[in-house]
């Protein structure tokens, strides 16, 4: 059982937890990924972590990497994997 010093300390511990709650808002969720379609068939290497995907598919892009000129993409039955940025269009 806890000593009354413990006890207020942990009482004093809740209040301030439950007005820090209050006074912050939760973060917003993230913004929804955009759905691409993709211009060009391409069949991708899964060893190298890429993607095949058929001309006119829709995928979810997830990841850019316009440095390097590849995206991480997530396809409608749910195999992720890169594909070349330039294979893209917008829906």
């Amino acid at each position: 059982m806890p000593s009354k010093a413990e006890a207020a300390v942990s009482e004093e511990e809740a209040k301030v937890v439950e007005e820090a709650s209050k006074t912050q808002p939760p973060p917003p969720p993230p913004p929804p990924s955009p759905s691409m379609v993709m211009a060009h068939a391409f069949a991708g290497d899964a060893d190298l972590g890429q993607l095949t995907v058929e001309a006119g598919e829709s995928v979810e892009l997830l990841k850019t990497h316009k440095a390097e000129g590849w995206v991480w993409v997530k396809s409608a039955s749910g195999d992720e994997g890169y594909v070349p940025e330039g294979y893209l269009e917008s829906k």
